[in-house]
């Protein structure tokens, strides 16, 4: 018999390794995570359709589509273990969006002067990267 076959599955789910070689959090918790998504998916449908129907905001409303992958990305850093995980772009883009149709109305344009919110994204990465093979030089020694 081999290792994985003694073991107990609450052992086995819990040496669950990620592609960058550190352990994971265990099914169970990612299952939840799934759940969580989905029905972060499903409120933003579901204020999409109000704020379209009730206030008449077609134009501005669909940036909530972008929420739900903000915050699954957070827990697929907490689950992967690393900060290369979060999803920085879709955060750039809600927050380009959102300072030029929501914040401002569509009065103003401010398309060209908030260019530099994409710095975040090489930035972001550049520092993610740099942290996580700073956490696994560590954890190795």
């Amino acid at each position: 018999m081999n290792d994985i076959e003694e073991k107990k599955p609450e052992e086995v789910e819990s040496e669950v390794v990620n592609n960058y070689g550190r352990p994971t959090r265990s099914i169970k918790w990612m299952k939840v995570a799934e759940c969580c998504a989905i029905s972060l998916y499903f409120a933003a449908i579901i204020a999409f359709f109000v704020l379209g129907f009730a206030g008449n905001y077609w134009y501005n409303a669909w940036i909530l589509f972008f929420v739900p992958d903000v915050f699954t990305s957070i827990f697929r850093c907490i689950y992967k273990r690393t900060f290369q995980g979060f999803s920085i772009v879709f955060l750039t883009l809600a927050i380009y969006f959102f300072l030029n149709l929501v914040y401002p109305g569509k009065d103003e344009n401010l398309w060209g002067n908030l260019w530099y919110v994409f710095l975040l994204i090489p930035i972001y990465y550049l520092a993610a990267m740099t942290i996580d093979q700073y956490i696994d030089r560590t954890r190795h020694q």
